[in-house]
């Protein structure tokens, strides 16, 4: 069941709150964008072109997939916020092609010929190339969630200040998105480091990585008597992760029980509809059934769109009046 509570918050609130998380969200949609109007639009032609020209019914979908990426990439956009992206929009380019990827057939091989022309043209460059999608593609277990714990960390100090000020205890509060990403790294962690902890290959690499990322929550959001006590522990067990997080959600799911919420619920959904194609959002993202610290309440509160992780249907949802 999709829940959207819309009528629960003021969205000029959920926007000041999660001011980062527009950023996100913004970098996103400009990722997404159309090309109608694109002045470079020739020049992602002229690569994309020798890819698809054989895909037959399949190939004007497909070309449009590869020119939204080559410019992504920016080696043909010298002047534009594509060009020479910063550790952060990589990162978010990754979470757009995890969720584009599924719905063109050729997909894997656009993606491949698209990131190899970009190595070369930036080769002559002085900046260099500075995404690699074999950076993560090849290198982590569960690439799209490692991104989002990517966002996270690198965010750290956003949440933090968010965290020490005053803030709705809702489920959009800076706590809740803390709550999220302790699910998802639990999830990775349970699944890959738990019980061996690997030597080789991506297990190590995505082990090595929430190693720093627990260095550094700790170091940050624990190291404050104030947060400690508000935010769960990377070790919690499932008594303190219910005692910090589900708990503080148990009042909006009764609030989603009532009849009334389904039917505001229900008319959200219409909305959304109405306002952008749910597809938006990666599919296999979180499996909320794995990883532990999962009850009927966190599946309520932290809801998904079309099977989306909480994190991208969270952005989704407080920036949905202003697109």
């Amino acid at each position: 069941m999709f829940v959207y509570l819309f009528h629960f918050f003021n969205i000029f609130n959920i926007l000041f709150i999660y001011s980062f998380l527009s950023k996100v969200w913004n970098t996103y949609i400009e990722f997404d964008k159309t090309l109608v109007g694109d002045t470079n639009s020739h020049s992602y032609e002229g690569v994309c072109e020798p890819i698809v020209r054989n895909y037959g019914e399949e190939k004007a979908r497909n070309k449009d997939f590869c020119m939204k990426l080559v410019r992504n990439l920016g080696c043909y956009n010298l002047k534009t916020e594509y060009h020479n992206p910063n550790n952060d929009r990589c990162h978010i380019l990754y979470n757009w092609i995890y969720n584009e990827k599924n719905k063109y057939k050729h997909s894997d091989e656009i993606i491949t010929e698209c990131f190899k022309d970009y190595i070369d043209v930036m080769s002559h460059n002085p900046d260099k190339h500075k995404c690699s999608y074999d950076s993560y593609n090849n290198v982590y277990e569960d690439p799209i969630k490692m991104t989002i714990l990517d966002i996270f960390n690198n965010n750290m100090h956003d949440i933090i200040n968010k965290l020490m000020g005053e803030y709705e205890k809702d489920e959009f509060s800076p706590h809740n998105f803390v709550c999220e990403c302790v699910k998802i790294y639990r999830n990775i962690y349970n699944t890959y480091c738990a019980i061996r902890y690997p030597r080789e290959g991506k297990g190590k690499s995505t082990c090595d990585m929430l190693k720093t990322i627990k260095i550094i929550y700790d170091s940050y959001l624990l190291r404050d008597a104030a947060l400690k006590h508000k935010i769960p522990s990377l070790d919690a067990d499932d008594n303190e992760y219910s005692n910090k997080c589900i708990s503080k959600a148990k009042g909006l799911e009764s609030v989603t029980a009532s009849g009334k919420s389904e039917e505001t619920s229900s008319q959200s959904r219409e909305d959304l509809g109405r306002n952008r194609d749910s597809s938006l959002f990666p599919r296999d993202v979180i499996d909320e059934n794995t990883g532990g610290f999962m009850s009927p309440t966190v599946s309520t509160t932290l809801g998904t769109v079309a099977g989306a992780s909480s994190v991208l249907a969270l952005l989704y949802k407080v920036n949905m009046n202003f697109i």
